[in-house]
């Protein structure tokens, strides 16, 4: 809770007590840092999106314009990946797959550091696929109890505890060396970013402080835009059903 007070002026706001949890302190401070703001005035706590939207609108930096940081952000990315990455301009429109752009493994992985450095700008972070770090649990496991099996044959019963425990302890441990190797080769996309297209969305979310600051201008439009997809993508919640009537953050399913 003491974050909370600390993001809104340093009382809890009225009504916040039963609402506000772990998850929501770390969506308010993803926000604030995305749009470059600090909430701090005193005031009644957002009870829907659109409420907390115009909180955030309110505080971005620069005059309301009709400039567009979508295509502001594109441009960036574009030059980036030219640079970077060596693709060609017409290659890099906002439908090309960044997968067939990008190296594999620790090249990718290098890539967007260097793409993060080029823009200047923060970017999601590249992921382990689930799928293959539960292949390589049930592989772990499974390798752990055929080298173990022996111990189940044996008549102590404190034998067979032991090689029990000896299996857990042993496929956790060869579980976290395939982890650490494969690190090395696999990376995946940010959840639902594939395309150059998801990642500005994407970037200018988590940018657009920033962005907004540099232009000088900013629009409603697009602060719903990016608040949108930054709570999608903070939370793992899908966009589609973020309304500005949805109740915050219960609607979320956030506590």
């Amino acid at each position: 809770m003491s974050h909370i007070t600390t993001l809104f002026g340093g009382e809890t706001p009225p009504g916040a007590e039963a609402l506000i949890g772990e998850d929501t302190e770390d969506l308010l401070l993803a926000i604030q840092e995305g749009f470059q703001i600090q909430f701090g005035e005193q005031g009644p706590f957002p009870r829907t999106v659109g409420e907390l939207c115009d909180r955030v609108a309110a505080k971005v930096k620069g005059a309301k314009s009709n400039k567009c940081l979508t295509l502001i952000t594109f441009y960036k990315l574009r030059r980036a990946l030219m640079s970077v990455v060596g693709v060609s301009r017409q290659r890099v429109t906002p439908s090309a797959r960044l997968g067939s752009m990008l190296a594999l493994g620790r090249r990718r992985r290098r890539q967007w550091r260097d793409l993060e450095w080029r823009t200047g700008l923060r970017f999601p972070t590249l992921t382990h696929p689930g799928s293959m770090t539960g292949g390589l649990l049930t592989v772990a496991v499974g390798s752990a109890v055929w080298l173990s099996i022996g111990g189940w044959t044996t008549r102590s019963l404190f034998a067979s505890l032991f090689s029990v425990l000896a299996s857990v302890l042993l496929a956790l441990i060869l579980w976290l060396v395939a982890l650490a190797m494969t690190h090395q080769i696999v990376w995946a996309l940010p959840r639902k970013c594939e395309t150059v297209g998801d990642l500005t969305k994407l970037v200018l979310a988590r940018n657009y402080g920033t962005l907004a600051d540099e232009a000088g201008g900013w629009n409603e439009r697009e602060i719903w835009m990016a608040l949108r997809e930054l709570i999608a993508d903070e939370i793992s919640f899908d966009k589609d059903k973020i309304l500005r009537d949805t109740a915050f953050p219960e609607g979320l399913r956030i506590f």
